[in-house]
């Protein structure tokens, strides 16, 4: 079945629509629908099968998208809007979409080739109207393209009925957060912030408990618009972030209701944001904090724990040297330090809390 369309007049006025911005439309939408069944065509004999065998398949060179398919695509997003309005970083963190229509866009995942294609159509027909998830809005659909839906069969081995819960789960997620995703207003609750990118360009988060605002549940909002920003961040080829979580100064009482909020947090993670995360490094764990990590850690997936790595700070500095540039370790060092020093107030500590932008800038965290 053809993936859902939106129609390129969706996003004009109706008193901007002239007569020949429809027949423009009309005209463009039949060369459009002629190029997509030849990239079609195309991505269906691109995996072919030897003679006599049924399992036996001759692997053959992606290529990119045709430069027709690339013209007719680029005056098909002028008519809806183009990215005018949001840059390009920030589309793609809203889930928007890319260059090409979509948050990571890739010569495969526009071809449509590749492995899981019958099960990406599953997941694409679930926005359907009559299906169960044709009632939400144009919007929150949007996000569910093929993209994400590989992402999510990368990250769950194929399983589909793991993948069908998941992408449903992202998809009413970002209906339920249009303001969060779109606007990234959230309540401070806490130091989480991009503190820079590693040597392969991956997004670093830092965070350290000293600094806690607000409750755990609480700073859910802004651990997720930490995480659309370090989506903006990535260059093109990268697609996952490192979470840096220091335990130094875990305050209990703030705390006592983490293992719901963790598990409501994992909603986000494992849906919306699924395949997200290269890796998580935690800082001076206290033993409390493993009744908290006792109760999380069966949730967890074996390819996600084999992501996390617990550290002393000592262990921590030797484990950045070989795997950040020299003004990164440095940023995380001078935290580190701050957040240890007891002659800093909460007002001085939250002064220095500076976050990377898309530019590359440094920006007051709540800026």
């Amino acid at each position: 079945p053809a993936p859902v369309e939106t129609s390129p007049l969706s996003s004009v006025p109706p008193r901007q629509r002239s007569r020949s911005t429809l027949h423009g439309v009309a005209r463009f939408r039949a060369v459009a629908s002629v190029v997509r069944a030849a990239v079609r065509l195309q991505a269906a004999t691109r995996l072919r099968q030897t003679p006599g065998s049924s399992s036996v398949s001759v692997p053959t060179v992606e290529r990119p998208p045709s430069r027709t398919a690339v013209l007719v695509d680029t005056v098909m997003r002028s008519f809806r809007g183009g990215s005018s309005w949001l840059s390009r970083g920030r589309r793609r963190a809203s889930g928007m979409g890319d260059e090409y229509g979509s948050p990571e866009a890739t010569p495969q995942a526009m071809s449509g080739g590749g492995a899981y294609d019958a099960e990406v159509r599953q997941l694409l027909d679930l926005r359907r109207l009559g299906q169960p998830l044709g009632e939400l809005s144009a919007w929150a659909k949007e996000y569910g393209d093929e993209v994400f839906a590989r992402r999510l069969l990368r990250k769950y081995d194929g399983n589909m009925q793991k993948c069908t819960e998941k992408y449903s789960q992202a998809l009413r997620w970002r209906e339920e957060h249009r303001v969060l995703i779109s606007e990234w207003k959230f309540e401070p609750a806490s130091d989480y912030r991009v503190i820079g990118a590693d040597l392969a360009r991956r997004p670093v988060m830092y965070q350290c408990l000293k600094n806690q605002l607000l409750s755990v549940a609480q700073g859910i909002d802004q651990i997720s618009v930490c995480m659309l920003q370090a989506i903006t961040n990535m260059p093109p080829g990268v697609e996952r972030a490192t979470h840096i979580w220091d335990l130094h100064g875990l305050n209990v009482r703030m705390n006592l209701a983490a293992p719901s909020s963790l598990r409501e947090s994992l909603v986000a993670a494992d849906s919306y944001f699924a395949d997200r995360l290269h890796e998580l490094v935690v800082i001076d764990m206290p033993r409390l904090a493993n009744l908290i990590k006792d109760l999380i850690w069966p949730l967890l997936q074996d390819k996600t724990k084999e992501k996390i790595k617990f550290l002393s700070v000592q262990q921590a500095k030797q484990y950045f040297e070989g795997v950040y540039p020299a003004d990164v370790r440095d940023r995380l060092a001078e935290a580190i330090e701050q957040n240890r020093n007891g002659r800093l107030s909460m007002e001085q500590r939250r002064a220095t809390w500076m976050r990377v932008d898309a530019k590359g800038e440094l920006v007051h965290v709540f800026a």
